[in-house]
């Protein structure tokens, strides 16, 4: 379920996903346009491709939580919501492509009547057909760990949908 980052001439990360059999775009929801983790790597490592990433599918355990503007890149101090999150998840945590985020990957699954967006904290989590960067900066030495009961408490705090109001809209 690996993909490659290709780099175009500007040098800035395309972050969609490539087959590494092919070098052409793949798709996020077609298993046979993902290649393996060590055919991405090769290509990276042969200069074909400048990153690698991960498709996430509804046939893995993989949750994604991926926190924008949360860290400072120069200092690489967190801010108080992405401190509690990587404490709360204790998972698999690195620094974003950007430098200025963080992914969180734990085992787990989102109910499906989950929004995935949290624009207010800069949030997304994303549990299938999504394609996502991987970098391997690590901020702990910690593997990716079975946390749903912290998901499903996360999922409620942060990405429950907005209940109908009488007049149809959202409160």
């Amino acid at each position: 379920m690996g993909g490659v980052e290709s780099g175009p001439p500007d040098g800035k990360l395309t972050k969609l996903p490539i087959d590494p059999r092919t070098m052409k775009e793949a798709s996020s929801t077609d298993p046979a346009t993902w290649g393996t983790f060590g055919a991405s790597l090769r290509r990276v490592e042969d200069g074909h491709a400048v990153g690698v990433g991960f498709v996430l599918s509804a046939d893995d355990p993989y949750v994604f939580v991926d926190i924008d503007g949360c860290r400072n890149p120069s200092t690489g101090l967190l801010s108080g919501l992405a401190e509690d999150l990587v404490e709360r998840f204790t998972s698999w945590t690195e620094v974003s492509p950007s430098g200025t985020g963080l992914h969180i990957i734990i085992r787990g699954s989102l109910p499906e009547d989950t929004r995935k967006k949290n624009t207010e904290h800069g949030i997304e989590c994303y549990d299938r057909a999504r394609y996502f960067c991987v970098t391997g900066c690590t901020i702990r030495d910690v593997d990716i760990t079975e946390r749903q009961a912290e998901l499903d408490s996360f999922s409620a705090e942060f990405l429950t949908r907005e209940k109908p109001t009488r007049g149809g809209g959202t409160a």
